[in-house]
């Protein structure tokens, strides 16, 4: 559909009643005006939210929400897996460490350089 409208002398547009009522805007409300390739979109506050929810909810984008749960359901496998590896390692171990902690202190930071 198409409507027709006089652009005042103060650049003042009246949105015709059927495209407010389409865009469910009232009296008072705001919309945006999108320029792409010379023509006006009127976007309303509300189209931009469905097209949020849209983007976030399988939209163009992709099922971002399922993205996220698959790659913290991934991250937890690889902690677990880590956490299993450390205890094995712990449990392989000859000899329990014997050093006293002010000595595991220096040796790290000599391991790192900060000490001769």
């Amino acid at each position: 559909m198409e409507w027709d409208t006089k652009v005042s002398p103060e650049g003042r547009v009246v949105i015709p009643v059927e495209v407010r009522r389409a865009l469910e805007v009232a009296g008072g409300g705001r919309v945006r005006f999108v320029l792409e390739d010379g023509q006006v979109r009127v976007v309303s506050p509300r189209t931009l939210a469905v097209a949020l929810w849209a983007n976030n909810h399988g939209g163009d984008a992709g099922d971002s929400v399922a993205e996220v749960r698959a790659a913290r359901g991934h991250d937890r496998d690889v902690e677990a897996q880590n956490q299993r590896r450390v205890a094995s390692n712990l449990r392989s171990s000859a000899k329990p460490d014997q050093r006293s902690d002010d000595k595991v202190a220096a040796d790290l930071m000599a391991a790192v350089g900060l000490v001769g």
